[in-house]
């Protein structure tokens, strides 16, 4: 069952590029939240814990490559969490 979907954009650091990302909640409990995003023919899912203070952010699973650039990696996956914590606060 989903919950709803929604679109965000990125643009990672040091880069003119802007990623557009689908957003699928596909899970929610008072517990966990989690979400399936998409773009392109990759795809990742994350769990954010709502009960733990720190570290409550998880990949569970998603087919995308390595990156050469690490800090760029992490900094794009900062961002999409940010703007998933935004929508939900909005939203939810």
């Amino acid at each position: 069952m989903k919950y709803g979907a929604f679109t965000l954009e990125i643009r990672p650091a040091h880069t003119l590029t802007t990623y557009r990302m689908k957003v699928e909640i596909i899970y929610m409990s008072v517990q966990v939240q989690r979400f399936l995003i998409t773009g392109g023919s990759r795809s990742i899912t994350l769990e954010r814990n709502l009960i733990k203070k720190r570290g409550n952010w998880k990949i569970l699973e998603g087919n995308i490559s390595q990156s050469a650039n690490i800090e760029a990696a992490a900094h794009a996956m900062l961002q999409i969490q940010n703007e998933i914590d935004s929508y939900m606060a909005k939203h939810f």
